[in-house]
């Protein structure tokens, strides 16, 4: 991956050239229909390779850019070599930075989880750095003006106390299985790098105790979304029978943004792009197509 400085913060990124398009990859700025921007979520820093890889179905059109969030693999803060504080806030801007020094001036936003979360405050703050916004799973349960965001960290905490007290393959391992599945281990081991594992269990960290106090802190209004009425969003959710929390999502992204467009994948878990990649970029790809006709 390529290094890009942000003020005190070096990310590592990748920018996937459209096959489609005869410039160099030091020429997609000003393309405005034609770029995506990826943001990861909790965890695994890769898991959206697969979206960008599979079939080649979105690289024949677009430039894509994959990034490693601050306190991501190696992605560090340059003053101390550690990695900075990654809130939601801080990751929005680290996005929007990123654009700018790559002078990416409008692209379509692809967010995961958190990521997702990122994806959205994202598109409220910087709207006119949105061409679309598609959302996999946002981790956005239990936030709206009503309520407190104490039941979005809740499924986090049995686990977290385990990582801290040294069980950390452990935790990670629970993690897997209840974002990707019983058999993860062989579902990665086909679409992610070896090592995915063995980095997230480091990468937890981050995610534990710098991201979840952050989305405790993190609100969003439907006054917020105002801006972002003449947006196409897209939601992908997956629709296990047990998870009902997917359906909450759903149910809130419609209050927010009414113009949502929800597709299920049915028995899918939250790391759809993971384990359903072929549904996944299809659905994006067909959705891309018709934000580019308007």
């Amino acid at each position: 991956m390529k290094k890009i400085l942000l003020d005190d913060t070096e990310l590592d990124y990748d920018i996937f050239q459209s096959t489609n398009n005869k410039q160099t990859a030091k020429n997609i700025n000003n393309i405005e229909d034609d770029n995506i921007v990826f943001i990861h979520g909790g965890i695994i820093a890769d898991a959206n390779i697969p979206l960008i890889t599979f079939s080649n179905i979105l690289s024949k059109n677009y430039n894509m850019l994959h990034y490693h969030r601050r306190g991501y693999g190696k992605s560090i803060n340059k003053r101390n070599n550690n990695p900075s504080s990654s809130t939601i806030l801080q990751n929005v801007k680290d996005c929007k930075d990123i654009m700018d020094l790559l002078n990416i001036k409008k692209a379509h936003i692809v967010g995961h989880s958190i990521g997702g979360t990122i994806a959205l405050q994202l598109a409220s703050t910087y709207p006119d750095y949105i061409k679309s916004l598609i959302l996999l799973e946002p981790a956005i349960t239990g936030y709206n003006e009503f309520t407190n965001n104490q039941e979005v960290i809740k499924e986090f905490e049995l686990i977290i106390q385990m990582y801290d007290k040294g069980q950390k393959n452990k935790a990670i391992d629970i993690f897997m299985k209840k974002a990707i599945g019983s058999n993860y281990k062989d579902i990665i081991a086909n679409v992610l790098p070896s090592n995915s594992f063995e980095l997230a269990v480091v990468d937890a960290k981050t995610f534990f105790h710098e991201e979840i106090p952050s989305m405790k802190s993190w609100t969003f209004t439907k006054n917020q979304a105002k801006d972002l009425l003449d947006k196409k969003v897209l939601h992908i959710r997956g629709s296990q029978q047990a998870r009902k929390i997917s359906k909450e999502r759903e149910d809130l992204l419609n209050y927010w943004l009414p113009q949502t467009m929800t597709t299920s994948i049915p028995n899918a878990p939250h790391m759809i792009q993971i384990t359903n990649s072929k549904e996944v970029v299809q659905t994006i790809n067909v959705f891309l197509q018709n934000v580019n006709r308007v």
